[in-house]
């Protein structure tokens, strides 16, 4: 009769020093590098389709005036949308700075918050297409 001994390993955590498995630590850093890739790969696809954009949002974020330039040309329903936008994302801002030191369920509520920012995106996207059309 075999017995399976899975190969294990201890790692120094915070003063303690679990018995992990292998297998478990591979996968989930794998899981990991693969989530981290993909988001790396779309940060840079978006950078190459929107050249200057992101550095641009935050110079105007700076400059008050070009600021005000912003806020007087877009229609009012759709800076308001715009505006709790940004005040959503400036709300996570600091937990995004400090992802690596939250909790699971904390990193899982603050993934499900920026997918649903982004969806209010998406809408405020069609919005302002269809108030160009008109």
């Amino acid at each position: 009769m075999k017995t399976s001994h899975k190969a294990k390993t201890r790692v120094s955590v915070e003063g303690r020093t679990p018995e992990l498995e292998l297998e478990h630590l591979a996968e989930a850093f794998t899981g990991y590098l693969d989530t981290l890739g993909q988001f790396v790969e779309a940060l840079g696809d978006i950078e190459k389709k929107y050249p200057g954009m992101m550095e641009e949002l935050r110079s105007m974020g700076k400059d008050p005036m070009r600021l005000k330039e912003f806020a007087e040309s877009i229609p009012p329903q759709t800076l308001g949308i715009f505006l709790r936008v940004m005040i959503q994302v400036m709300s996570v801002s600091s937990e995004l700075n400090r992802l690596s030191s939250l909790p699971a369920d904390a990193k899982i509520a603050l993934g499900k918050e920026l997918k649903r920012v982004a969806l209010e995106l998406v809408n405020l996207g069609k919005q302002m297409g269809e108030v160009t059309k008109n």
